[in-house]
């Protein structure tokens, strides 16, 4: 029994040694066309420049912000730059270089901030960007909406304080130890409202910042990557050709 399996197992090296034998050149041949193709995909490979866009908002949420940044990624996938231009009010060869965007939540301190990052093929010719961005996602009748929801909200309470402060002024509430400490805990809320009001912001651009990106592998490790594919489809086609050989064999032994 064991000599059986040594006699397979040495048949079997004997049949790898072989194959590898009779394609060898053909192996030889397609690894240093991988290594060759490695070298030149690292060369030629450009830079992609990165702009990071961090915005925040009390009334439009994260999902929605991605919502809205989904339908620009359609656009800029579609090499749409007539639209990009139109949507985000740039010059469309400025459109022409963004090759791609996402939006990622991030968490802090109870706050859910999105992070949308575009992708050029070139230096961003803008310092406006993050501006023109802001006015895209502001410029939908739907976010109107409820900015003007969340207002109207606002100056209900606003008004519902006043009345209060009234009713006590009218009833001298001044002069009584109570309703004093109501006073101050109105026109606290009253002061708060207010500058919600005034200060109300659609969309706050927290943190702007670009940035560089690489190839995504160093020279040597592209030539070995893509001389390692070469390698194997080298072998499929040595295994394709082995495989043929043996048909045709087969189909003339049968006649």
């Amino acid at each position: 029994m064991k000599t059986n399996n040594e006699s397979e197992s040495l048949e079997l090296f004997l049949s790898i040694y072989l194959f590898i034998k009779k394609f060898f050149i053909l192996f030889l041949i397609f690894i240093i066309l991988g290594i060759a193709y490695g070298f030149y995909k690292n060369k030629t490979a450009k830079n992609s420049f990165n702009k990071e866009i961090l915005v925040y908002s009390e009334d439009i949420s994260y999902i929605l912000i991605k919502q809205f940044s989904i339908v620009l990624a359609k656009d800029i996938d579609e090499r749409n730059s007539k639209e990009i231009s139109k949507k985000m009010f740039l010059d469309e060869a400025i459109c022409k270089k963004i090759i791609g965007t996402k939006t990622d939540s991030i968490s802090q301190r109870g706050k859910v901030y999105a992070l949308t990052t575009f992708t050029f093929s070139d230096t961003i010719g803008t310092s406006n960007f993050a501006e023109n961005y802001k006015k895209y996602l502001t410029s939908s009748g739907y976010i109107h909406k409820i900015l003007e929801s969340n207002r109207e909200k606002f100056t209900k309470i606003l008004e519902k304080i006043n009345q209060k402060i009234s009713e006590l002024d009218a009833t001298n509430g001044k002069l009584n130890g109570n309703s004093n400490s109501e006073y101050i805990e109105l026109y606290s809320k009253k002061v708060d409202c207010e500058d919600k009001l005034k200060n109300k912001s659609e969309i706050d651009i927290v943190r702007e910042t670009n940035s560089v990106e690489g190839p995504r592998f160093g020279r040597m490790a592209s030539c070995i990557i893509y001389g390692m594919i070469f390698f194997v489809v080298s072998l499929v086609i040595g295994f394709l050709i082995e495989l043929l050989g043996k048909v045709r064999k087969l189909e003339k032994s049968r006649k």
